[in-house]
């Protein structure tokens, strides 16, 4: 099977936060967390995999045609979605050349990809450089909350979606009503580095969807099976913390159903 083919942004927007993608570039990869492929492939293994029969099943996803993935870092949702026969095309998206070149591409044989269908792209997801109404479907993975401007990452997804087309947000920071304004220590190193770290309650998430033109829904996540951790989050999800998939539909007066 023939690699992923490489492109890059001509330019990047002001809104690049330069300091995050020289961390990510310098030393994300020396990071304890992250410093072998074993662990990249185990990070993938976490659960997070379970989100694709979530999304199709239960909040009625459209994967297919030509997809594009924001911050897409390791690229295991791009991998997912290239084995989908209904999808054309996988748009691999991210600032990080290191991961794009070093990680994504162990990722996608790991995941066993359909690597002729991919392109990793190298660019800022504030400034996309693609054609008006170019995508069915764009998504993100615990990416949109590291926007330094949210709301021309969602113009730009709004702009070059296709009439219909949806965005899919999944894994993101949602500041719960019930917040006690607890950082971690992950949380706490990474913004030292001077990564954007920003949490959101609901309603802005929704405010900043709707802005931009999108039909707005927020789905809680459970991919538990036990019925004990069902019940947990049934009792607390949406009060100490959010669980939610985001989603937009590019479509008038309309929303996803």
């Amino acid at each position: 099977m023939p690699p992923s083919k490489l492109q890059r942004f001509k330019e990047f927007s002001e809104y690049l936060n330069v300091a995050e993608v020289e961390y990510r570039r310098d030393s994300q990869l020396q990071e304890a967390e992250f410093d072998s492929l074993e662990k990249w492939y185990a990070q993938v293994d976490d659960g997070r995999r379970h989100y694709i029969p979530f999304l199709r099943d239960q909040c009625g996803v459209k994967f297919s045609g030509r997809v594009l993935e924001l911050a897409a870092g390791s690229g295991w949702m791009s991998a997912e979605m290239s084995r989908m026969p209904e999808v054309t095309e996988v748009f691999t998206l991210d600032a990080s050349e290191t991961l794009l070149q070093e990680i994504a591409p162990n990722i996608f044989l790991y995941l066993r990809a359909q690597e002729d269908k991919i392109t990793r792209v190298v660019g800022d997801f504030h400034r996309l450089e693609f054609e008006d109404e170019s995508f069915d479907l764009v998504t993100v993975d615990g990416g949109l909350h590291h926007a330094v401007c949210l709301s021309a990452v969602l113009a730009e997804v709004f702009r070059v979606l296709k009439p219909g087309g949806e965005h899919v947000a999944i894994r993101e920071m949602i500041t719960p009503p019930l917040w006690f304004k607890r950082t971690s220590s992950t949380r706490r190193r990474l913004i030292a580095a001077g990564v954007t770290e920003n949490m959101y309650p609901i309603k802005e998430w929704r405010t900043a969807f709707e802005k931009a033109g999108f039909s707005f829904w927020a789905r809680r996540v459970n991919l538990k099976t036990n019925w004990l951790a069902r019940l947990n989050e049934w009792l607390f999800n949406g009060l100490f913390h959010c669980r939610y998939v985001l989603l937009g539909a590019k479509q008038k007066g309309g929303s996803i159903s």
